[in-house]
C-alpha cells in the first residue's frame, strides 16, 4: 500500500469527482472547473489570489471567448446555413472537407490550435448533419490540420 498524505488523497478525490461529473454530464464543464477550483481553494492547495490569477489569464479569457462565439454561431443557425451553402457550391463532400482542411491549415499559422479547432467543431457538426454521416469522419481531418505548422 502506498502511503499518501491527506492532501494527496484530497487531490485524488477532487480529480475523481471532476472526472465523474464530466462523464455523467449533469453539470456543465465550465461549472465543473469552478467546482474544482473552489475545492482546491477550500482544501488549501492554492490560494484565492492564485486561483483568480489563473482565471484572468489571457489564455483562459481567449478560450472562453472562442467557446461563447462558437456556441452563439451554432445556436443562431449560421453554421447550418453556411454548411448548406458550402455543400451547394462544392457538391462533393470530399472537396468541401479538403477546403476546410486548407483553411484550418492556413489559419493554424496565425492562431492557437486549440482555439482554432474549437471554432471549427460546431461547424463540423453542421457539416455532418447536412451529409447525414458520422461526426468522426469530419472531425479528425481539421483537428490534424489545426496542429500542423507551416
Amino acid at each position: 500500500m502506498i502511503g499518501l498524505s491527506f492532501m494527496e488523497y484530497y487531490v485524488l478525490t477532487v480529480l475523481t469527482l471532476a472526472i465523474i461529473l464530466l462523464l455523467i454530464r449533469i453539470v456543465r464543464y465550465d461549472v465543473v472547473g469552478l467546482i474544482v477550483m473552489v475545492l482546491l481553494i477550500v482544501g488549501g492547495l492554492i490560494s484565492p489570489e492564485k486561483a483568480l490569477a489563473f482565471i484572468g489569464s489571457t489564455t483562459v479569457v481567449v478560450l472562453g471567448s472562442v467557446m461563447v462565439i462558437s456556441k452563439v454561431l451554432e445556436e443562431s443557425g449560421f453554421l447550418d446555413k453556411m454548411a448548406e451553402e458550402l455543400d451547394r457550391v462544392f457538391r462533393n463532400e470530399y472537396v468541401l472537407l479538403l477546403i476546410i482542411m486548407l483553411i484550418v491549415s492556413l489559419l493554424s499559422g496565425f492562431m492557437s490550435d486549440v482555439a482554432l479547432v474549437s471554432i471549427f467543431i460546431p461547424f463540423m457538426y453542421a457539416v455532418s448533419r447536412s451529409h447525414s454521416k458520422k461526426l468522426s469522419k469530419y472531425l479528425l481531418p481539421p483537428l490534424l490540420c489545426g496542429h500542423s505548422r507551416w
